[in-house]
């Protein structure tokens, strides 16, 4: 007799997850796991590898140094306290779950420091928590494509432990400044503002070149010019066979007396004419500071912007039959393009071209961009060069049909001939002073066949039907006096180009560099320039009066060289980090010997609080500034500084206001009229300065006033 099974019959669920068990055991054997950092390559790169292989994403570091504490055993060669981040604990217990029974696994995060640092963490990690006999593999690739994927699962590599070293490096120097020098500004500053070694001496430049400003000196010059047969404007050369110089007062008006006679005669004489041909200059594919400046420049991007792009682009865009990675990886400093990919863009030229427009040039670096070349890399380009901005329209959303574009243009157009301009030269003699005028035409378009969005700017003039001896009519003398003009600001792209000139930062830190600043109001924008705040201006005083070589421009260079000179085995982690430290921590012991900055965030004026009667002062804070009494905390009465009057009414202030839901969720601008008045404006408004003096103005509500808070000016509302 069969004993009578007492057991409950599986549930419809539970028999369908046994089965899943099942069939999971059976193929898990074989099975592979690759390990990537964002999620979104997950879906490429599984339309690549098929069943035998599971993705999955550590999205980003998976360790870091802990939030509250140094944690650096300075003593004991500077070794770094990892720990796993909290809000990553359970996604690296499903990391060590799927990796328990799997065969092998891939480590396929970023090709660079970053990259390795994640890959050496995870392979840390799993170690300790499965199997000791299931490999580990690193394999990196320079686009999310079907061969790349496949052929880089046949060539892996062990962990790089130079790389992780380097950049492991970095990590415990920014710490370093970051983590013990913050908390001196706290105290002699003010509290919540920070240092970085890389971030602060990015805003050195910044404030650097706003003094240039402030201490520049106008002068006056005086260029004069001809306009011939009324369409030609022709500059001034020779006096009287001296040359011109447009500064020297004396010349000027020897000019003015020779050519504003009215008495002259109108006729002058074309005495030469000469051309000559110049090519432009074939430019390389991008890297990324190249890429950031363009996007910059014609579409107003930030970094941070381009980069979260690019990434996109980089990790895979559905197409119609499948999810590809558009363009190669764009966290780059080399202008290297494979020679597969080479070969690709030349028989894509030929046959679209003609196979006289390909032009092939060993791009010349300067001595600073050789020694920091990761030779792993390319240049950022299409990963198919036969997907033009064109055929991916209907794919891609309008910022990512952009950066595509320029990318696609700018790497196709490196290797076709540039273009041949032709430049024409004519002089012309007018009461015994030379006249000269450039033109310049096309003479082969080459690669401005391609160029849309990348298209030169020169300026292109039809040249006048001119002969030597030809006789022309002065139809005007320009005589105009200018002043010359302050050192122009940075904006995002001529700072990202400045940093990377001077070798500071590298191409997986300029946008995050950039973030900071703002984040920090160290700095604000004016119409696309970068402008230091009160803020920003007095950190850097600070830190270059305690802390001159640490942000120093030259020492923050050569740390960096330090860092690849690490990548590349030529020096000692702990040597490079004991060097930095012997300089560093004597000027962290003379704290008590500097001076407080405080005082720079006050600012008298002459007005008196109303409600205790003690001067009121200006009072700055990295938010921003504001009106309170001196006698605070006894007193705490305090006002905001004017925006000044409503451009619709007349008759309210501007103000600013938050919203917390609906289209004008944030900050936003209104009048005080409100309902009264509508007004609103959710663009950034300037504080109001008073045109008199130049100080503060305030609301003054009793009266129905603006006023200064220094001199007597008041603008009185309409009522």
């Amino acid at each position: 007799m069969v004993a009578k099974d007492n057991q409950k019959k599986p549930t419809k669920k539970e028999q369908t997850d046994a089965v899943k068990k099942r069939e999971n055991s059976d193929s898990n054997p074989n099975k592979n796991l690759i390990i990537v950092e964002s999620p979104t390559k997950v879906k490429t790169i599984k339309g690549y590898v098929g069943n035998d292989y599971e993705v999955v994403a550590t999205k980003g570091h998976i360790m870091e140094l802990p939030k509250y504490s140094l944690g650096i055993d300075i003593k004991n060669g500077f070794d770094p306290k990892y720990e796993i981040l909290s809000d990553k604990k359970a996604l690296v217990k499903s990391l060590i779950e799927s990796a328990k029974d799997k065969k092998a696994i891939y480590l396929a995060s970023d090709n660079d420091r970053e990259g390795e640092a994640i890959a050496f963490h995870v392979q840390k990690v799993l170690e300790d928590n499965i199997d000791k006999s299931i490999s580990f593999h690193r394999i990196v690739f320079n686009e999310i494509t079907n061969n790349a994927i496949i052929s880089s699962l046949k060539a892996p590599r062990q962990i790089d432990i130079k790389k992780v070293d380097s950049q492991k490096a970095r990590r415990v120097l920014d710490r370093l400044v970051g983590y013990q020098i913050s908390p001196i500004l706290w105290k002699k500053i003010m509290k919540g503002i920070s240092a970085g070694r890389v971030q602060s001496v990015t805003l050195r430049y910044i404030v650097d070149r706003e003094s240039e400003r402030e201490n520049f000196t106008p002068e006056k010059y005086w260029p004069i010019s001809a306009l011939v047969d009324d369409q030609y404007e022709f500059e001034l050369k020779k006096v009287e066979g001296r040359s011109y110089d447009s500064k020297n007062e004396e010349l000027k008006e020897k000019a003015e007396k020779i050519l504003l006679n009215p008495d002259n005669s109108k006729i002058g004489k074309i005495i030469s004419i000469s051309s000559s041909s110049t090519s432009a200059k074939q430019l390389p594919p991008y890297i990324t500071a190249t890429l950031q400046q363009d996007a910059f420049r014609h579409f107003n991007y930030p970094p941070k912007k381009t980069m979260m792009i690019a990434q996109k682009l980089y990790e895979g865009i559905q197409l119609k039959s499948e999810h590809k990675g558009l363009i190669t990886y764009m966290r780059t400093d080399s202008t290297r393009v494979s020679n597969l990919a080479l070969e690709e863009l030349k028989n894509y030229i030929s046959e679209n071209f003609g196979s006289k427009y390909y032009s092939f040039v060993p791009f010349s670096k300067s001595k600073t961009n050789d020694k920091n070349i990761q030779d792993a890399h390319e240049a950022i380009r299409p990963t198919d060069i036969s997907l033009t901005p064109e055929k991916l329209k209907q794919y891609l959303g309008k910022d990512e049909l952009n950066i595509y574009s320029i990318i696609w243009e700018r790497y196709i157009s490196a290797f076709m001939k540039p273009p041949v301009f032709r430049i024409v030269t004519i002089k012309m003699e007018y009461l015994n002073c030379i006249f000269e005028a450039k033109f310049r035409n096309i003479l082969e378009k080459n690669s401005l066949e391609v160029l849309k969005i990348l298209k030169p700017s020169e300026k292109i003039q039809n040249t006048p039907d001119f002969k030597e001896n030809d006789q022309v009519t002065i139809t005007k003398i320009n005589i105009i006096e200018k002043f010359t003009e302050p050192p122009s600001r940075y904006d995002e792209a001529s700072l990202i180009k400045k940093l990377k000139e001077e070798g500071i930062g590298r191409p997986s830190t300029y946008a995050t560099i950039m973030g900071i600043l703002y984040d920090r109001n160290y700095v604000v924008k004016e119409d696309k320039k970068l402008v230091p705040t009160d803020v920003g201006k007095i950190v850097v005083n600070f830190l270059v009066k305690y802390f001159p070589e640490i942000f120093d421009y030259k020492f923050t260079a050569r740390m960096e060289d330090d860092l690849d000179r690490i990548e590349k085995g030529e020096a000692d982690y702990i040597e490079i980090l004991s060097l930095f430290y012997s300089k560093f921590e004597p000027l962290l012991n003379q704290t008590d010997k500097m001076e407080s900055f405080k005082e720079h965030f006050i600012e008298k004026t002459n007005l008196t609080c109303e409600k205790c009667g003690s001067p009121m002062v200006v009072r700055k804070t990295k938010f921003g500034e504001f009106l309170a009494c001196s006698n605070y905390p006894n007193c705490k009465n305090s006002k905001s500084f004017s925006f000044g009057v409503c451009p619709v009414c007349k008759n309210g202030f501007i103000v600013k206001r938050k919203a917390s839901k609906g289209k004008m969720k944030g900050y936003f601008f209104g009048c005080s009229n409100y309902p009264n008045c509508n007004y609103i404006s959710n663009s950034k408004i300037k504080l109001l300065k008073c045109p008199q003096c130049g100080s503060y103005m305030i609301n003054d509500l009793e009266n129905h006033k603006i006023k200064c808070i220094k001199c007597d000016f008041a603008i009185d509302l309409k009522t």
